[in-house]
């Protein structure tokens, strides 16, 4: 099955995490929050390091990672090691202690949604986006 992360020396003092993609949850996407989650409680490591390279994704799949990794009892060092951007942003926040070289990028921007429907429904997600910025 195709992942966006992979899990390194699962039993070792050290677990390195690695976030390269697009991070999706639902039906356009064979990865997702519930599946990491899973993956992440079968490590024992002391220190979990989260290696991210991600243009970002589905926000509140981004922020199960995020609530994953801060409810683990291990110490979370995050590296940025290309960019972290839109939705990758808030599964680096989970860190304790966060590494980003000169040459990395982190890019926040407001969050933005493509939708079909009325006004009210329109209006309606326009909320939904303040809240998420919020």
């Amino acid at each position: 099955m195709k992942r966006f992360w992979n899990i390194k020396n699962e039993a070792g003092e050290v677990a390195e995490l690695l976030i390269y993609g697009d991070i999706y949850d639902g039906w356009f996407s064979d990865t997702d929050s519930k599946q990491f989650a899973q993956a992440l409680k079968s490590i024992t490591a002391n220190e979990i390091r989260v290696r991210i390279n991600s243009y970002g994704g589905e926000v509140f799949g981004a922020q199960a990672i995020y609530s994953s990794l801060k409810n683990h009892p291990a110490r979370v060092v995050v590296h940025i090691d290309g960019i972290a951007a839109s939705a990758a942003t808030i599964i680096d926040m989970a860190g304790d202690h966060v590494v980003m070289p000169e040459n990395a990028m982190l890019m926040i921007h407001n969050p933005l949604v493509a939708t079909v429907g009325d006004a009210e429904e329109l209006r309606e997600t326009a909320d939904v986006l303040d809240k998420v910025r919020d």
